[in-house]
């Protein structure tokens, strides 16, 4: 079985280098410790990805780059996550496909900045208007965050208008636009195994003070169920992201992200993607009748 780990471009990880890199090497070492001689693990950048012709049956990627994209799409081995699943987490394309399907997410509306104008109907969207009361977040909408000033809060108009400027100066072309929503911010890893973890997160965060030792109650159950369905919806099998729960303990959904770092649940977390990834072979292998004895 021939297995290649593909890890995340630095420019990518936003901070995350190496928290990044770590959740893959124990995906990939799991796998050469459960199946010993019967596996060839490869590990390369996306660098090195381009320029090699690795042919085998497993990849495990965590690259983001459009050019790595490419060539990972065309390439006839069993990917995980898929091509289009990775590129369905570019923000603008995510909260297009949650409120498609009435995923709960804050007010949005995408800005492309070759031709916004500086009015009020900047910040309406199908005839309503966003609220400007709790202040507004400004995102960066044609990729994922890269650094720390992909994601702009905004507390009045003036300063909205200004970070909007600033992203057209950097060169960004759309911008996505959303209402500020108050309440706890949880984090939460999970793989199309069955594997769920979360956290609140404590500390300076999306312009205020969000503490965890008193969280709100709410429905856990039905949150898996509503993780599941945007895990089908995106084509994600190792995913995560952020969602803000209300005092009352509603969901907003925040932030999608394919192969975070899982690092508060690394361990469990590389088994269970580890494991998920050899079924996922041994299905694949099985259709085309072609798997090796090996693999039992």
């Amino acid at each position: 079985m021939q297995v290649l780990g593909v890890f995340r471009e630095k420019e990518f990880s936003n901070k995350a280098v190496e928290a990044d890199r770590a959740i893959l090497e124990e995906v990939l070492q799991w796998l050469e410790s459960h199946l010993l001689e019967e596996v060839e693990v490869t590990r390369l950048t996306p660098k090195q990805f381009l320029k090699s012709d690795w042919d085998g049956d497993l990849i495990l990627s965590m690259a983001q780059g459009q050019s790595v994209l490419d060539k990972l799409e065309s390439h006839p081995a069993v990917k995980i996550n898929s091509v289009s699943a990775i590129r369905n987490c570019m923000r603008s394309r995510l909260v297009r496909y949650l409120l498609s399907e009435n995923i709960p997410c804050p007010p949005s509306k995408e800005i492309f900045l070759d031709s916004f104008q500086t009015d009020q109907s900047l910040f309406s969207e199908n005839g309503k208007s966003l609220s400007l009361q709790k202040g507004l977040w400004l995102k960066r909408g044609d990729f994922h965050a890269l650094d720390d000033q992909d994601v702009l809060y905004a507390p009045n108009e003036k300063v909205a208008f200004q970070a909007l400027k600033q992203f057209q100066k950097r060169g960004v072309t759309s911008v996505l636009i959303q209402e500020h929503v108050h309440g706890h911010v949880l984090k939460f890893y999970a793989t199309a195994n069955g594997f769920f973890s979360f956290r609140w997160m404590e500390g300076s965060f999306r312009g205020e003070i969000v503490p965890d030792k008193n969280p709100p109650v709410f429905n856990q159950e039905f949150f898996k169920s509503q993780i599941i369905e945007i895990s089908k919806l995106l084509g994600l099998e190792v995913f995560g992201g952020d969602a803000v729960i209300t005092s009352s303990g509603q969901v907003f959904f925040i932030d999608i992200n394919d192969w975070p770092s899982f690092r508060t649940c690394r361990n469990e977390a590389s088994h269970a993607i580890a494991s998920y990834a050899l079924a996922r072979f041994i299905e694949r292998a099985q259709k085309s009748n072609s798997f090796a004895q090996a693999v039992f």
